[in-house]
Order: structure tokens, then C-alpha cells, then sequence
């Protein structure tokens, strides 16, 4: 289907909802794609409108990581009461900042305002706001609008299929409560179908974190540690497998995922972790630069950027 295009920063939410679904239209008449054993993979915002994806397209299961199921404004709040207390204001004090940012979220996604809009408005929640006059993480306002129309709860309160609801304990940008929230969903009718995983110590982009969930700080390590280690080929199998084989969700052996996630990131030797061979990808990656063909006119004094060819793919080698 090639790459996306189009511009993130004027694109609305129905747009690019719409390129999706289109996208997975044209995926399911593929002739290599088997369209009775897709399961659909959301992560972070479209870990949560990922039903909306599919429609009433039937798929083999979800698997949604660091998603979203209550309504947009709920979430912001939630988000900005984690934000201003981890900024440093005491919990027992963040109230009155708590009830100015609902006055502006109020304004912003119910009647539809830009945030600049708003503070023309109300010029009282200047202070308050911190992001773009007419946009916000990077979206127009009329991306979050929609967002505020959408009701999730609804969709996945269809789903009924396998659903893998993956978190990191560490996540503060999406709450617990909202992956909670799609496992009691799915569950709804008594028939366990979706599962819970929390990633311990992970942050919302999976990275593996070090310290208490109320001071967090990256592991400092000469070796890159911070791996989103579902994309790990052994994880990406166990999810894959949820395709092949037809069974549920709910049975994803993630005693050995987090075997695997340990092993990771402690670099727990290979025999230790389970029945998953662990490769160190640093050392390997080492490995293949060393079989590479060292680049003649990078000078290891001056660390000069190398215009030969050699370079012009990942620069000069040194």
C-alpha cells in the first residue's frame, strides 16, 4: 500500500480514521493475506480506536498496547493530574490547576474552540495552557474534537473476539484504568476472551524504566537498553501465533514474556530464559558494523563527515 502520506499537523481525526479503514479494505483482498486470520495491533491512541478500524469486519483478535477507552476529555484530565503532580506540585495542592485545565479542556473539546479560541474566551486560563494557539501534541484542534466524539466504551463493548490489553507500569500519559476498562468490556457477556498484561517497569513506548513509579529514571547502561520489546521476534510470534493457531488471546504464555523482557533487559543469559533463544542485539549489531568495510577517507582524529558513498547511508563510520 506503500507509505502513508499526507501532513500529521492539518490532518483531522475522520481523515485519517478513514485512510485506516481504507487501508485495511485493501489489505484484506491481498492475495497473500489470509482475511479470516487478521488481528488488528493498536498502539497508544490506536490502541484505542482500533474496533473502529476493522467495523463490523470480523478479525481473529485485538491486541491494543497503552490504550484508551473512556471519553477524550476524561482522559485529559486524568493525564493532566499525573502531568502537574509529576512536575512537581504536591497531590494535595494540584487541585486548583486541576479545575482550570477542566474549565479550558471543557471549552476546548466540548465547544469546540481552538485553544487560543479558548483563552480569548476565558483569558483567566492563559496560565494554564501549554502547547500550540491552534493545535496540541502536534494535531490541529479539530483532530481532538472528533476524538471527543468518538465513544469507545460502545465499540469495544462489541468486540468478541481474543483481545491482548498490554500496559507498562510505568505509563503515565494512559491510565490503568482505561486498559482495565477494555478487558471488562470485551468480558462483558462472562466469557473470558481479554487479558491484561502489565509490562513491568515500562513506560508508554515500552522502554524499560529503572526506580519507583513515583521517581522514575532511565537505566544508565554503556548497551542500549530501552527496547520496545514487544517488537522482539520471540513476542512478535506469540502474538503471531494468536493468528495461526486460532487460540485465544487470554492464553499467551506471558510468563515467558516477561522472561523474555528480563532477559532483555538484564541480559539474563539465553539458557535462563525459558524456551526463547535471547540474542544480544547490541553485540550483534557490533558484529555487523566490524563486517563492514571500514570507510578510507573518515579520519579517526578529525571525525570529519565522509562524502564517499560508503557513508551516505548511515554516515561515516568510526
Amino acid at each position: 500500500m506503500g507509505d502513508s502520506e499526507g501532513v500529521c499537523a492539518t490532518t483531522d481525526f475522520t481523515t485519517e480514521l478513514d485512510g485506516y479503514k481504507r487501508a485495511f479494505a485493501a489489505m484484506q483482498k491481498h492475495p497473500r493475506v489470509d482475511a479470516k486470520r487478521i488481528v488488528v495491533v493498536g498502539i497508544s491512541n490506536g490502541g484505542g480506536f482500533a474496533p473502529l478500524v476493522a467495523g463490523d469486519t470480523p478479525v481473529l483478535g485485538y491486541v491494543t498496547v497503552g490504550g484508551w477507552s473512556k471519553t477524550w476529555f476524561e482522559h485529559m484530565i486524568d493525564l493532566e493530574r499525573r502531568r502537574v503532580v509529576m512536575a512537581g506540585t504536591p497531590a494535595a495542592q494540584a487541585g486548583p490547576t486541576i479545575s482550570r485545565l477542566a474549565e479550558f479542556h471543557a471549552a476546548y473539546l466540548f465547544l469546540q474552540l481552538t485553544p487560543a479560541g479558548v483563552v480569548r474566551a476565558r483569558p483567566h486560563l492563559r496560565s494554564v495552557w501549554y502547547d500550540e494557539p491552534d493545535s496540541q501534541y502536534g494535531r490541529p484542534a479539530a483532530f481532538y474534537h472528533q476524538l471527543q466524539q468518538l465513544d469507545l466504551a460502545a465499540a469495544w463493548g462489541r468486540v468478541r473476539v481474543p483481545t491482548l490489553v498490554v500496559w507498562g507500569e510505568y505509563d503515565w500519559i494512559m491510565d490503568r484504568a482505561d486498559q482495565e476498562m477494555i478487558v471488562r468490556l470485551v468480558n462483558a457477556d462472562g466469557v473470558r476472551r481479554a487479558s491484561l498484561y502489565v509490562a513491568a517497569k515500562a513506560d508508554h513506548g515500552l522502554r524499560h524504566l529503572s526506580g519507583s513509579a513515583g521517581r522514575v529514571r532511565r537505566r544508565r547502561r554503556r548497551a542500549p537498553i530501552q527496547r520496545r520489546w514487544p517488537g522482539d521476534r520471540a513476542v512478535r510470534q506469540e502474538i503471531i501465533d494468536v493468528a495461526v493457531t486460532g487460540r485465544s488471546a487470554c492464553d499467551l504464555d506471558v510468563t515467558a514474556v516477561d522472561r523474555l523482557h528480563r532477559a532483555r533487559v538484564h541480559r539474563v543469559p539465553a539458557r535462563e530464559a525459558g524456551n526463547f533463544v535471547v540474542r544480544d542485539r547490541h553485540r550483534r549489531l557490533q558484529n555487523e558494523t566490524r563486517s563492514r568495510p571500514r570507510c578510507k577517507a573518515a579520519s579517526s582524529a578529525t571525525r570529519k563527515a565522509c562524502s564517499s558513498p560508503c557513508s551516505s547511508a548511515a554516515g561515516p563510520w568510526r
